[in-house]
C-alpha cells in the first residue's frame, strides 16, 4: 500500500475510534444517547429523502432494515423521532423528528462543528477550505465505491 493510502486508512480509523468514544453526544445532550441513536436522527434530519422513510435510513446508514427498525423504534420511545402515515401511501411510514429529537440533532451537529473548528484552529481561511472540498469530494468518491458493491 502507498503511504498516502496507508495514511488515509490510519487517520479515518483513528476517527472512527474517537467518533465511537460518544462523547459528543453524552456531552451535548446530557445523557448517554446511543451513537446510534445519533446516526438515526442525523440521517432523519440530513437524507435528502422526503418524505423520510425507515428504508431510507437504512440506505443512507447502510445497516439492514430489521437493525434501523429497532433503532427507530427506540428513538420513537426516547421522544425523538415521530413515526406517521406516509400520506400518499398509507403502508408507509414517515419518520420526522420531534421537537426534543430537532434540538439533541442540533446540539450533537453544533458540536461536532465545534471540535472540527477546535481541531482546524490556526489553519489559514485557504486550507481550511481546500480541506472540507477535498474532504467532501473523498467522502463522495469512497461512497460511490463502496456502493458499487451493493445490490
Amino acid at each position: 500500500m502507498d503511504e498516502p493510502t496507508a495514511a488515509i486508512e490510519r487517520a479515518l480509523f483513528t476517527l472512527r475510534r474517537l467518533h465511537a468514544r460518544r462523547t459528543p453526544s453524552r456531552t451535548a445532550c446530557g445523557s448517554a444517547w446511543d451513537n446510534a441513536l445519533i446516526a438515526v436522527l442525523d440521517a432523519i434530519d440530513q437524507t435528502g429523502e422526503r418524505p423520510c422513510t425507515v428504508s431510507a435510513v437504512a440506505k443512507a446508514l447502510h445497516v439492514d432494515l430489521s437493525s434501523v427498525s429497532r433503532l427507530v423504534a427506540q428513538a420513537v420511545e426516547a421522544g425523538l423521532v415521530e413515526r406517521t402515515a406516509d400520506q400518499t401511501d398509507g403502508r408507509k411510514a414517515v419518520l420526522v423528528l420531534t421537537p426534543d429529537g430537532q434540538a439533541t440533532a442540533e446540539k450533537v451537529q453544533a458540536l461536532r462543528r465545534s471540535l472540527f473548528t477546535q481541531a482546524m484552529a490556526g489553519w489559514p481561511a485557504h486550507e481550511q477550505a481546500t480541506f472540507s472540498r477535498l474532504l467532501v469530494t473523498f467522502t463522495e468518491r469512497y461512497e460511490a465505491v463502496v456502493n458499487a458493491d451493493r445490490p
